[in-house]
């Protein structure tokens, strides 16, 4: 019998790595890296933010830029990078931070999108890291994975990009005088942060005190409740599907790239059992694998390239992965 790679193994080995490096890489105060090439972002002291949004240690990271996937600037100690892509695009229109120090971390966050699509949300995000373990205490315990109501994922299809798109446009509408929102500037700031499960967990995961909402105006408490249900969504990772990264507005960016990435995930359909093992074993049930039958690249925009199908797929060479033409990852058959 052939000997089959474990990808999920290598996978969770990965998670465990950048979970450590990146919730408590910053207690090892590493010096920081400074370079020309990527500017600081400076914050303008003329515009104001709630008191939950104050960073409990102002910029001390060691990589002073911003990542595709969720690494917080609430976590303690000195921060391995800066914040997520989404704190950076909703924050540095407020500021008006001139083009020549905006462009240089657009164009890392673009081309790291480009290069790997949703790969981080399966391979490096702590925050689907931390969903996946609480999906590991579940089996541990022995009960079952629950199942979604269809009208439940048929909503959130529907919505997130609604909402993710929203939170661009707020960026901008704050300091547009002529729209009316310029007088809820201070409430509407980084809204992505105010509903961002990392911004309450990771400080408290880091030892920190939690940046905890706020309900001291009808927009903050507005906010507050969004947030708090999109917590909730994360904890239900201990039922077995991944709900936070369904609505996450960091995954449904880079799943903008998922299409056109040099990752790609391709299919036999001839070698193809429909025994459905793909669709099952899909923590975002994501049933493209499982129904096309003409394409050879399977590549889709709710794939966080966990590549769990390709590990559980039965039938040799049904499934492959590629990087840059070259085979990475491929199913193997395993005996009954």
């Amino acid at each position: 019998m052939k000997k089959k790679l474990n990808i999920t193994l290598l996978r969770r080995i990965s998670q465990i790595f950048f979970f450590a490096l990146l919730v408590y890489g910053g207690f090892l105060y590493l010096p920081q890296i400074n370079t020309d090439i990527i500017p600081f972002i400076e914050s303008n002291p003329d515009v104001k933010k709630i008191e939950s949004l104050e960073a409990p240690q102002g910029y001390t990271e060691v990589f002073d830029t911003y990542t595709p996937f969720r690494t917080c600037r609430y976590l303690d100690g000195n921060r391995i990078f800066r914040a997520c892509s989404l704190h950076y695009f909703t924050e540095v229109p407020v500021y008006g931070v001139p083009l020549y120090d905006f462009l240089p971390h657009f164009l890392i966050i673009i081309l790291l999108s480009f290069i790997f699509g949703r790969f981080f949300c399966g391979w490096v995000c702590p925050l689907g890291s931390f969903s996946d373990g609480l999906n590991g205490i579940r089996k541990m315990l022995g009960l079952e994975k629950m199942k979604l109501p269809e009208k439940f994922l048929g909503f959130i299809k529907k919505t997130k990009t609604i909402w993710t798109v929203l939170l661009f446009i707020l960026a901008i509408a704050i300091i547009v005088p002529f729209i009316g929102l310029t007088a809820f500037q201070n409430e509407l700031f980084l809204v992505s942060c105010q509903t961002c499960p990392a911004r309450n967990l990771f400080p408290l995961l880091s030892l920190n005190k939690p940046n905890w909402f706020q309900f001291d105006h009808p927009i903050t408490i507005t906010l507050s409740i969004i947030g708090i249900i999109f917590l909730i969504f994360l904890f239900f990772g201990f039922f077995g599907k991944r709900i936070w990264c369904r609505f996450c507005p960091n995954g449904i960016v880079q799943s903008w790239f998922n299409k056109g990435c040099l990752i790609v995930k391709e299919k036999d359909n001839q070698k193809c059992t429909k025994c459905g093992i793909c669709k099952r074993c899909c923590p975002m049930d994501n049933e493209t694998v499982f129904k096309e039958k003409n394409k050879k690249n399977v590549n889709s925009k709710d794939c966080i390239n966990c590549f769990t199908c390709v590990d559980k797929c039965p039938e040799d060479d049904c499934l492959k992965v590629k990087f840059l033409g070259k085979t990475i990852f491929k199913s193997r058959y395993r005996d009954k």
